[in-house]
């Protein structure tokens, strides 16, 4: 009897767990999407990175950016915040499909602020943030979780997601002059036209 309950109990703990994982972005019709575009970026992140550099200075912001056919890998450092954001743009067909951002604690360095969005028709339509913490740290009373972290608020959010289409824009622009210059198509595959597509002047915002 006791071997029985046992395994209902651990039937009923996971199933419970796989209803989490399920449902962490919303029983929504949405669910689907951001699963395929998941496993969309799980296997562009599986194949080597080969493509062009382009640096990009924004006012203080340095950028450093390395741009392929499916993706464009960046990292941003904030020169008067002395932040940092490790950013990477999903591209299918010629669309951006989504933005992985993180950024990285400056107090603990293998803990990290994430944040995520999920394109499609050149908007986002889910947003997903989340951190990586220290289960034993308490937050003092009346302390923020940013100042226990020292992540940078005005990067988590609106404000963040404002950068990364901003950024994503720059880069497209950057792209087109190389593009311009060099007569070759540094990004966008065979068969994406350099006036279309991605690098079309469609706003993101």
């Amino acid at each position: 009897m006791i071997k029985v309950n046992l395994i209902l109990l651990f039937l009923i703990f996971n199933s419970n767990l796989f209803g989490q994982y399920f449902n962490r972005y919303g029983n929504t019709a949405d669910t689907n999407k951001i699963l395929a575009i998941n496993n969309y970026r799980f296997k562009v992140d599986s194949l080597s990175l080969n493509g062009d550099s382009i640096n990009l200075i924004l006012d203080s912001i340095e950028v450093r950016g390395k741009i392929s056919n499916n993706k464009i890998e960046t990292i941003s450092f904030f020169k008067s915040s002395k932040s940092v954001l490790n950013i990477s743009f999903y591209l299918k067909d010629c669309n951006l499909v989504a933005a992985a951002v993180r950024q990285p604690s400056p107090r603990f360095n293998d803990l990290n602020a994430y944040s995520t969005f999920y394109f499609e028709n050149d908007s986002v339509f889910y947003s997903d943030y989340y951190f990586s913490v220290r289960m034993c740290l308490a937050i003092p009373f009346k302390t923020s979780f940013t100042d226990v972290y020292g992540y940078n608020p005005n990067l988590l959010g609106d404000s963040l997601k404002r950068y990364v289409n901003q950024l994503f824009l720059r880069f497209k622009t950057a792209a087109n002059r190389s593009i311009g210059k060099s007569g070759l198509d540094v990004v966008t595959s065979s068969s994406c036209n350099a006036r279309q597509g991605l690098w079309s002047d469609r706003s993101l915002l």
